[in-house]
């Protein structure tokens, strides 16, 4: 066998008996330049694909975008076909706040009455018994017009000055009465002593005593919270409104550069695209606070035509306590009825004058194609309605005139904030009770009183209520407006 070294050149022993060998060089690199290229095709790669990507993401929002909206377009296209119906109910809503609030306006003349009745002694009788809601409305008294607030005035006599104090302190306890204020008593001269008729609480058609004086008085019950006049009543109601969404801020970015060329690439590049994406992702952003702020909306105009057929027939039953025409044939029908089961004979009925004393007209003049406004109207609240005031005279005894207010009073009612109106709203601004031509126990009440119109409700076109039409509502025409005619048949 040969036998072979294994071991490299250098590393081999040098043979005995001959030359060494020159030494071997070992090899230069060649150099960087494939690292540069090699570099540079892979910063291309990747600015080639980040611009790619970034494209996309201005295409995927762009889409986005796009999306959005279309579903706002077609949100608030339903939303104008529904807005009738939330005009009607927001409508509704005011015409039952104002209903109320002109029926929390009235003084309880009923409950007043019988409390003074169960306040006058035996020995004390009234020839005269005027209240009245504001000191505009007049009075006997000069104190009345003192203070602001309802009051009554009495006017009677009694046995003698300590039964006048007496009836002082009586009438001091009465619900709701602040003040009892004297006028005046005074004893008639020994020579004549006269005789009065009495209205209540007396047995007798005369004071007894050694000359019985003479009083007036008046009464005020300063803690009611009956306003002076119906300008002072509240008859707003809630507003509807739409939140327009706001926008969102744009979002910019910058990105060191590595190299010239880099910084160049990004600026004039990606720079831009991402300010794109930014900006779309804004209009996003605000377009998407935009969509669910009309879903909102949409939501309760869906509610609101769900609901109309109950708005309708509610303004129906409130035509009833505030018409749209003054409707005076329901007025004398419902007073009648009111004053056969009291007990009360319904004497007269006059149209009347404002609280100011001017003749009850008004100026206003009808538009083309409507009607003029009833005569006799008084805009009030800021034309929000109209007064129609009336006096009126019934006749019959105090409990049973008492009973008839009560009456009155309950055509329309406030149990628990729930409104039930089965007749005419009355204000009764002044009740006047004295002695009737027939004698005791038969009185005489002079009542001032105010109605109300409001102005006449559009039902919503297309859509079939499901109460017969009533004096507060009317069903409007087809409307020339695309977007009303097409509501459809409420639920």
């Amino acid at each position: 066998m040969k036998a072979i070294n294994l071991l490299p050149h250098d590393l081999r022993g040098t043979p005995k008996g001959t030359a060494p060998k020159a030494a071997v060089t070992p090899d230069e690199p060649g150099g960087i330049g494939a690292f540069v290229v090699l570099g540079a095709l892979a910063a291309c790669v990747v600015a080639l694909a980040a611009y790619v990507l970034t494209t996309n993401t201005v295409k995927d929002r762009q889409a986005q975008l796009e999306a959005v909206t279309a579903r706002a377009e077609a949100t608030n296209a339903r939303i104008n076909q529904l807005k009738p119906y939330a005009d009607f109910k927001a409508l509704a809503e005011t015409r039952i706040q104002t209903v109320k609030d002109l029926a929390s306006s009235r003084f309880d003349w009923e409950q007043a009455l019988r409390d003074i009745s169960r306040a006058i002694p035996a020995d004390v009788t009234l020839t005269s018994l005027n209240g009245t809601i504001s000191s505009e409305s007049g009075g006997g008294s000069t104190i009345r017009g003192a203070i602001a607030a309802p009051a009554v005035e009495l006017k009677g006599c009694t046995r003698d000055q300590k039964a006048v104090a007496t009836l002082l302190s009586r009438l001091r306890n009465v619900d709701g009465v602040s003040r009892v204020s004297l006028g005046k008593s005074l004893k008639p001269d020994a020579s004549a002593v006269p005789t009065a008729t009495p209205v209540t609480g007396g047995a007798g058609a005369t004071c007894s005593g050694d000359r019985p004086p003479s009083f007036e008085l008046v009464m005020f019950f300063e803690r009611s919270d009956v306003p002076q006049n119906v300008e002072d009543v509240t008859v707003t109601g809630p507003a509807a409104g739409t939140a327009q969404p706001g926008t969102a801020g744009e979002q910019t970015g910058t990105t060191p550069p590595a190299s010239a060329a880099l910084c160049a690439f990004y600026f004039l590049a990606l720079g831009p695209k991402r300010e794109e994406i930014a900006k779309l992702d804004a209009e996003v952003a605000a377009k998407s606070a935009e969509v669910e702020q009309a879903r909102v909306t949409l939501g309760s105009y869906e509610q609101a035509k769900a609901s109309y057929k109950s708005n309708y027939a509610t303004l129906a039953r409130l035509g009833k306590a505030v018409p749209a025409d003054d409707d005076v044939r329901s007025l004398l029908v419902q007073l009648e009825s009111a004053a056969e089961r009291s007990g009360v004979d319904f004497a007269k009925i006059e149209l009347g004058t404002g609280t100011n004393g001017a003749p009850s007209a008004t100026d206003a003049t009808a538009a083309s194609g409507e009607l003029a406004p009833a005569p006799g109207t008084i805009p009030v609240a800021g034309g929000a309605l109209s007064a129609m005031p009336f006096n009126f005279t019934f006749t019959g005894s105090y409990l049973d005139l008492s009973t008839f207010f009560a009456r009155l009073e309950h055509f329309v009612s406030l149990n628990n904030k729930r409104l039930d109106a089965t007749g005419r709203l009355l204000r009764l601004e002044s009740v006047l009770i004295t002695p009737a031509t027939t004698g005791f126990p038969e009185m005489q009440a002079q009542i001032a009183a105010a109605t109300y119109l409001v102005p006449p409700v559009q039902g919503v076109p297309g859509a079939a209520p499901s109460t017969p039409q009533a004096a507060g509502t009317t069903q409007a025409t087809p409307s020339t407006t695309t977007a009303s005619a097409n509501t459809g048949a409420a639920q």
